[in-house]
């Protein structure tokens, strides 16, 4: 019995102890895990997984910027910039670190000019970077310093600036927000103008602030290149203002003026001007128009045919020509400006009066075949060489291709397509002495450690021989002093140039004078002094309404030009006689540097006037 109490006695002890012990050992189980994972856990974070955080940590510190590689500038022929790039801010934001994106866009917004609602929108995306305003001025720039926003920054990024304002505009054109050129040189000469981005790395604080003594590394970035034009920003000016007032003058729809220095083929001056239809006010054109355009050049062309006639041996200054009124080639009939009766007129007479009928018969003589070689020989069949976006191709077509209206509708110059710049190029020709030089607008590449590179041009080809172009010149004198182009002449100055007056094509490339009148293209082109030809320039006025002509439209802008321009480059004045007055009236020969020192056409025939 004593046994059996016992073993009962136990039993109850046993089951009186069994549930607290268990408690304590799950509890000792529990703890022991959580002991073990504490533990694992430790050594994922500072040992497996360590570098991970390390870089996280890193990543809330340590900020990399770009620096963008300055874009090189765009100077004149005197070193003047015509267009640079200049330090300003951009405002940046890490939208990670905006703890309330409403109350930041509501300071922001009206600081940097943008809508508060878009601009919280943006402050509360999910994203490291977010531009909120581009290239922003220094009194902005100060109050965004200012506000003090976590997670707002201010980062240094160049803009374009243009010292002259929009002179030459259509010429440098533009580059975007971004740097990138988008129109004109700016898109030309992308790729040299373009710096090499560098790289800043440098540690920050929870507001944004460099650390002085965190970590800092930098890889500087490399400038572009800086493009010295040939341009000059004073004539560059003038020319824009003459334009811009005969095109007000005449009440034209617009105009195109280049001035170049026959010798070299540098272009001094290329200015382009548009009448804004809303407002009727005359601005510059937004684009190269003596590239880009391309009009009828009328009976500026003649030269050519003439030129090619004297250089064949065809015809003389003094070769006698029967010049009716009209003309009747295949289907058409070709007509000149004014009614005259069946006369003998020279070949010199034939341009300074600008007969389309005598021009045709001289064509006619020099054949399809020798027309088109001299116009593609002049540069009417090729490219300029200058490279420049938008400008317009050669279109000439093949002599084969063509009818006897074709011959002379060309000669005459109302089937050809050309830009100013052909024109001008080629009348070069006879101020150069017969030989042909390519334009240019650049004269050189500068790099970073100041060495100039001068770009390479197409090698000069003669045209005509140095006694032809002679007697060109002279016979384009009298154009100037007794023919379709008086009000060209200059005061002091021996001046050789040419009408053309062209009905203008309308966009389906006919001719609309369903009102009973035309819209016209007027063009004077020439150079001087004519015995030593410092200067050539072209005036193409668009569409003149109170005049049409090129000798009444054109002309006088010409004359105002080439006067400022002679003055501009120290000319002294000349007389008739091509002598220097000097100083009580004697008379000197000028030295030879660069040259020589020894009209309407319509298709039915309207001539200059």
């Amino acid at each position: 019995m004593t046994r059996a109490r016992a073993f009962r006695g136990a039993a109850a002890t046993t089951r009186a102890d069994g549930p607290p012990r268990r408690r304590l050992v799950g509890l000792l189980v529990v703890l022991s895990l959580m002991f073990v994972g504490i533990i694992g856990r430790l050594v994922d974070l500072q040992v497996v997984s360590a570098d991970r955080f390390v870089e996280y940590g890193a990543s809330q510190r340590i900020r990399t910027e770009v620096l963008p590689g300055g874009r090189g500038s765009l100077l004149d022929r005197n070193g003047a910039e015509l267009v640079m790039s200049v330090p300003s801010q951009t405002v940046v934001a890490d939208p990670r670190m905006i703890e309330d994106a409403q109350a930041a866009a509501a300071t922001l917004a009206p600081i940097v000019g943008v809508d508060e609602v878009a601009l919280a929108e943006r402050l509360g995306r999910d994203s490291a970077f977010e531009y909120i305003a581009r290239q922003i001025d220094d009194a902005a720039a100060a109050d965004v310093r200012a506000a003090r926003i976590t997670g707002v920054f201010l980062q240094a990024e160049p803009s374009r600036s243009y010292p002259s304002g929009e002179t030459a505009a259509g010429v440098i054109g533009r580059a975007d927000v971004d740097g990138v050129g988008v129109s004109g040189l700016e898109r030309q000469f992308d790729d040299i103008l373009t710096g090499t981005p560098g790289e800043v790395l440098y540690e920050r604080s929870l507001n944004g602030v460099a650390i002085p003594v965190g970590q800092h590394q930098l890889e500087p970035a490399q400038p572009g290149e800086d493009v010295q034009l040939t341009l000059d920003r004073s004539l560059q000016y003038v020319v824009e203002e003459a334009l811009a007032d005969r095109v007000r003058e005449t009440g034209g729809q617009g105009g195109t003026a280049i001035v170049m220095v026959p010798g070299t083929g540098e272009v001094l001056a290329m200015a382009g001007v548009e009448t804004n239809a809303e407002t009727g006010e005359v601005e510059l054109a937004g684009y190269n128009s003596g590239l880009v355009d391309t009009f009828a050049p009328g009976s500026v062309i003649k030269m050519v045919t003439i030129g090619g006639s004297l250089e064949e041996g065809l015809t003389e200054p003094t070769t006698p020509v029967v010049v009716p009124y009209a003309l009747q080639v295949a289907d058409h009939t070709y007509q000149d400006s004014e009614l005259h009766g069946t006369e003998t007129w020279d070949v010199t007479r034939v341009l300074v009066d600008s007969s389309n009928v005598g021009a045709i018969q001289i064509g006619q003589g020099l054949g399809r075949e020798r027309v088109w070689t001299y116009l593609d020989s002049f540069g009417f069949g090729r490219s300029t060489g200058l490279d420049f976006p938008g400008e317009a191709a050669p279109a000439l077509s093949p002599w084969q291709d063509w009818y006897e209206t074709d011959l002379a509708s060309t000669v005459i110059g109302t089937t050809l397509s050309v830009n100013a710049m052909q024109v001008l190029a080629a009348y070069n020709v006879v101020a150069n002495d017969g030989v042909y030089v390519s334009p240019r607008l650049v004269d050189a590449r500068i790099g970073a450690d100041g060495e100039r590179r001068a770009p390479q041009v197409p090698e000069p080809h003669r045209v005509l021989s140095e006694a032809t172009s002679d007697e060109l010149a002279t016979m384009l004198t009298g154009v100037v002093t007794d023919g379709t182009g008086t009000r060209a002449s200059i005061p002091g100055y021996d001046v050789a140039g040419k009408t053309g007056t062209a009905w203008k094509a309308q966009a389906n490339g006919g001719f609309d004078n369903a009102r009973g009148t035309h819209d016209y293209m007027a063009t004077f082109v020439g150079f001087a002094p004519v015995e030593d030809p410092r200067v050539s320039v072209i005036v193409v006025i668009d569409q003149p309404r109170n005049v049409h002509s090129g000798g009444s439209a054109a002309a006088p802008a010409f004359a105002r030009i080439t006067e400022q321009a002679l003055r501009l480059l120290d000319v002294p004045p000349t007389g008739s006689d091509g002598l220097l007055v000097a100083e009580g009236g004697a008379r000197v020969r000028a030295a030879t540097t660069t040259g020589r020192g020894a009209d309407t056409a319509a298709p039915s025939g309207a001539a200059d006037g």
